[in-house]
């Protein structure tokens, strides 16, 4: 089976979903099948820690891990909705974003144990959310696809999401290494780089898709994308 997303939790501990309903736990130097409350694909994970995560995919699927068991939380949304992003800012606060076919909305909000959709002005011209990262909770990114198709950078703050960039081709994942510094990755090679309260095309050495960016540090980092490409920063 595909495996779309993996979280560590310690050196020694950590969670990975995937296609129809794959979770897979590392413990006790292992990767071991866990009971799945779905049969639904699961493109994101997010833990808070070692006995609390949210899972999300396919069909509006949201996941629960709490009490050492995973639980499936009813959010009563559309089959076609498609949950790819998850971003837990605690416990108790957290985003979710999708592709535009769950209701008309493209954010899920986490707050008092409840999920809720959150109003955003330019849904209609949003056809997917593809990766958010909360730096805190009031400050946040979210990368994605327009309708053109083109790609796009929102920043969350005073409580909205609002439009910071626009790119040629559409974005599949971005991450942050400080409320100052970032970094987002997409089609075509896409790269751009987030410094000076400004984000700017970054040259790249590919012209295949990047679908994942993660940094160790400011001065390191590695991309991956389709046809076994990985970049080294």
């Amino acid at each position: 089976n595909y495996i779309f997303s993996i979280k560590m939790v310690s050196p020694d501990e950590g969670w990975a979903v995937g296609a129809d309903g794959l979770i897979m736990h590392y413990i006790n130097g292992s990767w071991q099948p866990v009971d799945s409350p779905t049969g639904n694909t699961l493109f994101s994970l997010a833990m808070v820690s070692a006995n609390e995560g949210w899972a999300a995919g396919t069909g509006g699927t949201v996941l629960h891990y709490q009490d050492g068991s995973w639980q499936a939380v009813n959010l009563h949304l559309s089959p076609d909705c498609n949950l790819g992003s998850l971003s837990m800012t605690s416990a108790d606060e957290g985003w979710a974003g999708d592709n535009a076919l769950c209701g008309g909305y493209v954010f899920f909000h986490y707050k008092d144990g409840v999920w809720e959709p959150f109003e955003q002005p330019r849904s209609g011209e949003i056809a997917g959310i593809s990766s958010i990262w909360m730096v805190s909770p009031d400050d946040g990114w979210a990368v994605g696809v327009s309708n053109n198709p083109t790609g796009f950078i929102m920043h969350y703050q005073d409580g909205v999401w609002k439009d910071n960039f626009e790119t040629y081709s559409p974005l599949h994942s971005i991450t942050m290494v400080s409320s100052s510094e970032g970094w987002a990755v997409g089609d075509n090679g896409e790269i751009v780089h987030y410094i000076d309260g400004e984000w700017r095309d970054f040259n790249t050495p590919t012209s295949n898709q990047l679908s994942s960016i993660t940094m160790v540090s400011p001065n390191e980092g590695w991309a991956t994308g389709i046809n076994g490409t990985i970049l080294h920063y």
